[in-house]
């Protein structure tokens, strides 16, 4: 409760800055890219439509397209060593190698279903997603046993040949402690991932971990961005993908960082309209790729910081002061150090309800009456073109 109770009243930054992403040189591939695994920093390989596999073995300066032996969208790719890999895709697409990625071979499965999910554990054990059954193979995809289901999965991810979790159509968190036969209600979201048996993370209104295996988390911090996947690469750093507003905008790439002394931390880099980044994957802290489309063909991206910003933390923290915090009757806000104009000040309170809201703003010295506020808990949010800045407000 005490870690939660500081992490709920740390500072939460979000930032739209300086991208980290560097887009790599493919060629004129005429697909989209839809996901990338990293076996090392620099060895690579991307699938998407139109059977599309590419391989980089000198991280990402050249690029081999590797043979599919078919034109079916490819959706997902996971390795289980450096040599063993496998693939989903439509129509119940199921490629497998045994070569790091150089060759692929079909594997009948049986099933002609839009595969949705893959997590191959060990040498031999393979699971298989779709709809509301679960495939495990044991011999590395020769036999199949067939789980069907009483609820619709969605992505998953086996620890062990034992041990697993899925999401769920309604936004829950699903684990199997039985090589997925039976499953049960966990705390978790549907955006989740872990890094192993104890320690996870899962996104709802906010970033949540575990250390006991999903049966409870704890709130990080909060957010009001919805991700449709996340990957933790390790205690105090979590990527995502945004999924996109009703109109189409908004989808990007977001990292979370966390540390008792520093806080929670959100990080954004938006993407445009014929821009999109579909996936990521990231070898280790610093170096990861991304995949997706840019002007209607395929396109990758590579970050070698581990971040998004280029500006400095500490410094957008001071920029900005406000006062007295517990308050009463009135908190002062300083903005004097920011080099803008047209600010936009906001406080809502714990369900949502806003109790002040001026766009706009030129002043750099504001003065806010809260003595009509109730006792309480509010998040006073501070929003710029380029930069958005949010602190708990406490009414005493």
């Amino acid at each position: 409760m005490k870690t939660f109770l500081t992490a709920f009243l740390l500072w939460t930054f979000h930032f739209n800055c300086t991208a980290q992403w560097v887009e790599l040189n493919v060629g004129n591939v005429s697909a989209t890219f839809t996901d990338v695994y990293a076996i090392t920093p620099d060895i690579v390989v991307v699938v998407g439509s139109n059977g599309t596999i590419l391989k980089t073995t000198d991280g990402g300066t050249t690029w081999q397209q590797k043979t599919s032996g078919t034109n079916r969208y490819l959706q997902k790719i996971r390795f289980s060593n450096s040599n063993i890999g496998y693939i989903i895709g439509d129509q119940g697409t199921l490629l497998k190698t045994t070569d790091g990625g150089e060759s692929w071979t079909s594997i009948n499965t049986g099933y002609s279903e839009y595969f949705a999910s893959l997590s191959p554990v060990g040498d031999n054990v393979v699971y298989i997603a779709y709809e509301e059954h679960l495939l495990k193979s044991e011999d590395g995809g020769i036999t199949w046993q067939n789980y069907p289901l009483d609820f619709y999965i969605g992505d998953i991810q086996f620890l062990t040949p034992e041990i697993g979790y899925s999401s769920k159509s309604n936004g829950g968190m699903l684990k199997s402690e039985n090589g997925g036969e039976t499953w049960h209600d966990t705390a978790g979201s549907s955006s989740f991932h872990f890094i192993n048996n104890t320690t996870g993370f899962c996104y709802l209104e906010g970033l949540k971990k575990t250390n006991n295996g999903g049966d409870n988390f704890i709130q990080l911090g909060y957010g009001s961005k919805s991700l449709k996947k996340i990957l933790a690469i390790n205690d105090n750093a979590v990527w995502g993908i945004l999924w996109p507003t009703m109109n189409g905008i908004g989808e990007g790439i977001v990292k979370m960082s966390y540390n008792p002394e520093n806080g929670y931390t959100e990080s954004y880099e938006y993407d445009s309209e014929t821009q999109r980044k579909l996936s990521f994957y990231f070898s280790n802290e610093k170096l990861g790729y991304a995949v997706g489309y840019k002007n209607d063909k395929g396109a990758i991206w590579k970050n070698t910081t581990g971040e998004i910003m280029t500006t400095n933390e500490t410094a957008i923290k001071n920029l900005i002061s406000i006062y007295p915090n517990p308050t009463s009757n009135e908190v002062n806000i300083d903005l004097s150090k920011l080099s803008t104009d047209n600010v936009e000040v906001s406080i809502v309170d714990v369900t949502g309800g806003l109790m002040y809201l001026k766009s706009n703003m030129s002043d750099k010295k504001i003065k806010i009456n809260t003595s009509n506020f109730v006792k309480g808990l509010y998040v006073l949010t501070i929003k710029t073109k380029h930069q958005k800045f949010s602190q708990k407000l406490i009414i005493r």
